[in-house]
């Protein structure tokens, strides 16, 4: 090989070199700046993929919190409390970063306290209570302070601190003005058993919240160091300050060029000159958040840490600076800007010189629907969901109680029970078609949480504390036949809805199938539901506070409810009165009803049976049974029994397709009478509103439904 060989591969060996070591900043380089990119639309394509990634985070933390929540939920019911804590802890630090002192972290404080409640650490149980009754306090309406007050002063109760409960208990009475409040986190002076408890909880959780702290450092850490490089690249691929005068400035337009040395010139023109003000400042992350302090509600924002000094923002100023060129002084720092007077920025807090005054709550709008709570017990068992807690159709074999709220459509039409529509095989799991679901529409379950007896009860006192119309009165439903749990909650909810109920409505669910097939299986699991029925009506007469309880029964559920009242008929306390026992189209032998009834006779202050000769399902049940129902209208007429109103509402119904085995809550002048009896208790029939026609028989009286001429 000749000298001229050699010297020509070494040139070709050092140029295929340099575009080795070239080539990944150059590939780097066009990912962060594309070459067909002007400047600002890499800062504005940036600024949409930090937006993005924000509401991605946004979202997983979501999901973090709704899978946290209805795994502790699941914990409970499975009475694995311990397991649970950890969870709660969690979720409380998640919530608290997402909504600091919102009604939501009251919530999340109540859940790690159920928790404590229910491992009979009631020592953990008052400060966090504490929290959750401060926050409440504070917020726009007070939702939900009377509940928690209660709870802390029956833990107070508990640890033998009777003068503090009783100041609890005295302060519901006596509620100080807002202004007299403390703020949120900062109560009267905890004692002592408190602080220590505090700490102790604040330790527990300060290993997450550390862990959450350092992650969001390093993402923070990452993105500043992604921002410099990308200055580094765009510093490195600046044109030339003549270039920078005629693009992107106001000058001349860029020429035209062609070929392949136009298509390199194009791309020098096409950047424009580093512009002097900052990009947008969601490019730029914001710094970390502090570790969150479960014991003490979060420091305020506005640029100060955890123990009032300024927060250093100077590795942010330095992303936001242009970069200084070559020999070129660097740039004074920058006095900080004086606040604008309050006169010319009202809106702006900050503009006046003493603390900033505390904003006005803002108005919240009128929503287009309605909450009604639904106080239930259950021997249903737990049904796997990673969203909500869920009950199937298996059996228990123990007692599970909660809360649901039901939310109600403003456009809801008395009596309907407004659900999306869905178009199903009939006999088959197979769905063709099912409407979305819509709170604006349609009954839907805005929550639903398993609560100790402690917690339950709780709620149901602060609840029939401010019932008017039904003073202290309790109404408990008890579904039928082929009814899932979710089902039977909206037909709570739409009964005492549609009556205007503001006393405590309760659901008792046994393990109905939920499908046309399972009649043998509901049959079974409705008598096996008995004792489960009596611990859940004890509470209730025993326990809540009612002066009156009133039960309504539905078609299969009055076997299991009958059972229950004769054995309750002499144990019911004194003060409280077994109101008004609603027997509507019940699926029991007449025989059978006939013995159950006369066991019950002098229980409630009055029995009404409703009974329709057009219901179908009871015919259907007469046909497998071969014998006829309590709640059928034999030729002889339906069933009369001492100290029983039956009332035939065949009536009701004139529909020749509908099953008409629900009219006591699917017919509006039926709905009237139920409230009308609940309130006043006058009897007999004709002498409320409706005025039902008497009919006089051999074998005594009943009341037929007459439509409206």
């Amino acid at each position: 090989m000749s000298a001229r060989q050699m010297i020509a591969a070494t040139r070709i060996f050092l140029f295929l070199a340099t575009l080795c070591a070239l080539a990944p900043n150059t590939a780097s380089a066009a990912e962060r700046w594309p070459p067909w990119q002007s400047y600002t639309e890499a800062v504005e394509a940036a600024h949409q993929k930090a937006q993005q990634a924000q509401r991605r985070r946004a979202a997983a933390s979501q999901n973090t919190l709704t899978s946290l929540n209805a795994r502790i939920e699941q914990l409970k019911s499975a009475k694995k409390y311990s397991q649970a804590v950890p969870l709660a802890r969690r979720a409380l630090v998640l919530t608290r970063q997402k909504h600091a002192n919102g009604i939501e972290t009251a919530a999340a404080l109540e859940t790690l306290a159920g928790l404590y409640e229910l491992l009979n650490k009631p020592a953990q149980v008052a400060p966090l209570l504490k929290q959750a009754l401060d926050i409440r306090q504070q917020a726009p309406g007070q939702p939900d302070v009377a509940a928690t007050r209660e709870r802390l002063a029956a833990v107070y109760d508990k640890q033998g601190k009777s003068a503090e409960a009783q100041r609890l208990r005295g302060d519901a009475v006596a509620e100080p003005p807002p202004e007299a409040r403390p703020a949120p986190g900062v109560a009267e002076e905890p004692s002592a058993t408190d602080q220590e408890t505090a700490a102790k909880v604040d330790d527990e959780a300060g290993a997450e919240a550390a862990a959450a702290a350092r992650k969001a450092e390093e993402d923070a850490a990452r993105a500043r160091a992604a921002e410099l490089m990308r200055r580094q690249m765009a510093q490195r691929y600046e044109p030339s300050p003549s270039v920078r005068g005629r693009v992107g400035s106001g000058g001349s337009p860029a020429p035209s060029f062609s070929g392949r040395q136009g298509i390199e010139q194009k791309r020098q023109y096409a950047r424009p000159p580093m512009p002097a003000a900052p990009p947008p400042a969601a490019v730029v992350p914001p710094p970390p958040a502090p570790p969150v302090d479960i014991a003490s509600p979060p420091p305020p924002s506005g640029g100060s840490s955890r123990d009032g000094s300024e927060q250093d923002f100077s590795v942010l100023d330095e992303l936001d600076r242009d970069p200084p060129s070559a020999g070129a002084a660097p740039p004074p720092a920058a006095a900080p800007a004086p606040p604008p007077p309050a006169a010319s920025a009202p809106d702006d807090p900050a503009g006046g010189s003493g603390p900033p005054p505390a904003a006005a709550p803002a108005p919240v709008p009128d929503p287009d629907w309605q909450i009604v709570p639904v106080y239930w017990g259950t021997d249903r068992a737990v049904q796997p969901n990673a969203e909500r807690l869920a009950f199937g159709s298996d059996r228990a074999r123990r007692l599970e109680t909660g809360l649901a709220e039901v939310t109600v459509p403003k456009v809801h039409e008395v009596p309907n029970v407004e659900r999306p529509w869905v178009v199903k095989i009939p006999y088959f799991d197979v769905t063709l078609y099912a409407e979305k679901e819509d709170p604006k529409k349609h009954f839907t379950l805005k929550s639903i949480k398993a609560m100790t007896r402690e917690e339950l009860l709780a709620q149901i006192k602060a609840r029939l504390a401010a019932s008017k119309d039904y003073k202290d009165q309790a109404l408990v439903f008890v579904h039928g036949y082929n009814t899932s749990f979710d089902n039977a909650l909206y037909r709570t909810a739409q009964i005492a809805y549609d009556l205007d109920f503001d006393g405590a409505p309760f659901l008792y669910s046994w393990p109905s199938g939920g499908a046309v097939a399972s009649y043998t299986y509901d049959r079974e699991s409705a008598q096996a539901s008995v004792p489960y029925l009596r611990e859940f009506l004890d509470m209730v007469v025993k326990e809540t506070g009612a002066k009156q309880v009133s039960v309504i029964a539905h078609s299969m559920g009055n076997q299991p409810v009958m059972d229950v009242l004769r054995e309750m008929r002499n144990a019911t306390p004194e003060g409280v009165v077994i109101s008004q026992v609603i027997l509507a189209a019940p699926d029991v032998d007449a025989d059978t009803f006939s013995n159950l009834a006369r066991s019950i006779n002098g229980l409630a202050k009055n029995v009404t049976l409703y009974v329709a000769a057009n219901d179908r399902a009871l015919t259907v049940s007469r046909n497998f049974w071969g014998s006829y129902r309590a709640g059928d209208v034999p030729p002889q007429g339906p069933l009369i029994l001492p100290g029983i109103d039956t009332i035939d509402v065949t009536a009701a119904s004139t529909d020749t397709f509908a099953i008409n085995h629900s009219g006591y809550a699917s017919n509006n002048r039926l709905l009237d009478d139920i409230g009308e009896l609940l309130r006043t208790g006058l009897r007999p029939p004709e002498m409320r509103p409706l005025k039902f026609g008497k009919i006089t028989t051999n074998a005594g009286d009943y009341w037929r439904y007459v439509p409206a001429p």
